[in-house]
């Protein structure tokens, strides 16, 4: 649990905060994602739902829409299944902090709460 909870492991549960890729998972679903090595982050191909952190330092998991390159730099273009339009920001492959592997229902609803108590919406 410790090692989990600082991220000192392969694989991290995440709870998801938004309902941007159902009907695949929802909110207050938990996420398991393996964290990626630069040579696994080469072999991501378009389809892949992957793990980054927004600029707010948000981590959101959407599927790779498309991957281009630009500068010798590669990025991925995201988007959530069930949002409308792509994600408006490139990423950088290099910021990729892991790919989706599975999901349990309902395991993520304490964060989901605590964070709302926490922000005021309760």
């Amino acid at each position: 649990f410790i090692g989990n909870l600082f991220g000192t492991f392969k694989y991290n549960m995440v709870a998801i905060m938004s309902d941007s890729m159902n009907p695949l998972y929802y909110r207050g679903d938990a996420v398991v994602i393996k964290k990626l090595s630069n040579k696994e982050k080469d072999t991501l191909k378009k389809g892949d739902i992957v793990a980054y952190e927004d600029s707010t330092g948000t981590l959101i998991i959407h599927r790779i829409n498309n991957i281009y390159m630009d500068d010798n730099k590669n990025y991925v273009i995201t988007k959530g299944d069930n949002n409308n339009s792509v994600d408006s920001i490139p990423v950088n492959i290099k910021d990729i902090k892991g790919k989706y592997l599975f999901h349990v229902k309902f395991f993520g609803y304490p964060r989901v709460f605590i964070s709302e108590i926490i922000n005021g919406k309760w």
